[in-house]
């Protein structure tokens, strides 16, 4: 409901403040390079960084490089017996 509210709000406060005032048409402005390079790049930078972090988690979090663990499973007959050597 607070959301619905601000939203709400806002847009009528936009109605209100800029509402038109005569008939010609307002001053047409074409694309600003900086800003079109600038929400370009920081998702990209954003992406590259996100992804950086999560190859670094996953390589911490991999088993170590070390010798592998020997795992002994004996089968009985009606039970299983396993031993993990490190």
């Amino acid at each position: 409901m607070f959301i619905l509210s601000v939203v709400t709000g806002s847009i009528l406060y936009i109605l209100v403040r800029f509402r038109g005032r005569g008939t010609g048409d307002p001053a047409q402005t074409t694309g600003n390079k900086k800003l079109e390079i600038a929400w370009t790049a920081v998702p990209i930078l954003l992406v590259t960084f996100l992804f950086a972090m999560s190859v670094l988690t996953a390589r911490s979090v991999d088993r170590p490089a070390g010798r592998d663990p020997d795992v002994v499973v004996v089968g009985h007959q009606w039970w299983w017996e396993c031993v993990i050597r490190l």
